[in-house]
Parts: structure tokens; sequence; C-alpha cells
């Protein structure tokens, strides 16, 4: 039942990605695809981890981001101290 749903679901997108040619929509069909597939697959909790991975590692990467230039700041600040 499932399956059938996201299988027409996934149809009536291709549809539409067919009539409207953008990048939003295609990147749009691809998930859907994916999620289509895992389900079929019975693996989708597998693509939730790897969904949660991906945004861990993405904040991790955005906090390194602010926290090195500060630790430059830090540096400069004892260098011009000495």
């Amino acid at each position: 039942m499932i399956t059938n749903n996201l299988i027409l679901l996934h149809h009536m997108l291709l549809d539409y990605g067919l009539l409207y040619h953008n990048d939003r929509t295609y990147a749009f069909l691809i998930i859907v695809t994916v999620v289509m597939l895992l389900s079929c697959l019975q693996l989708i909790h597998i693509f939730v981890f790897f969904v949660y991975q991906v945004v861990f590692l993405f904040h991790v990467v955005k906090l390194l981001q602010i926290q090195q230039p500060l630790g430059r700041a830090i540096h400069l600040q004892e260098h011009l101290l000495d």
C-alpha cells in the first residue's frame, strides 16, 4: 500500500518535473526517488541516520569555521602582548 502510493507520487512528480525544468524540481525528484527506493527496501532508518550524520557534520564544520577566527584573534592578541 505505501509502496504503491510512493510510486504514484513519484510518477506525478516526474510528470511535474518534465513540465517545469529547474534545479529544485530535479533535486526534489531525486530525494523522492531515493526515499521511495529505500522504503521499498525497508532501509529508511539507514537513510534517516545518514541524513542525521550529514546534518551533524555540517554543524561541526560550521562551529569550526566560527572558532577559527576566534583562535586567530587570541593568537594575535597574545603576540601583541609579548
